[in-house]
């Protein structure tokens, strides 16, 4: 009975806002939502690439000890060659180990 009294237009009209309102919220809600997850994702891209930079630290200096050992063994290699094929012994160059010579007085 009431209902009938009201305009249709005014029933539209009511409607019509009661809808924007709640768009209103729903876009708010996603829009934070997007914000969190943008932070999330940003701070977990900042920890991913901090820990990258660690690990290539790791592996850098991994390959600078395997290149010095490399180079310790060749040198080592060098010399045993020459002593077998001169069967004379020579001193060892010990500045291609990078520590100072040592003395033989004895």
């Amino acid at each position: 009975m009431f209902a009938e009294k009201i305009p249709t237009h005014l029933i539209l009209a009511s409607m019509c806002f009661a809808i924007y309102i709640i768009r209103q919220q729903i876009t708010a809600d996603l829009n934070t939502r997007v914000e969190r997850i943008t932070t999330d994702l940003t701070s977990r891209d900042a920890s991913f690439i901090i820990e990258g930079q660690r690990i290539m630290t790791m592996v850098n200096a991994v390959i600078e000890n395997i290149n010095g050992i490399t180079t310790n063994y060749e040198s080592l290699r060098d010399q045993l060659n020459h002593l077998t094929e001169t069967g004379s012994i020579i001193p060892l160059r010990s500045e291609q180990f990078n520590t100072p010579p040592s003395s033989n007085s004895s």
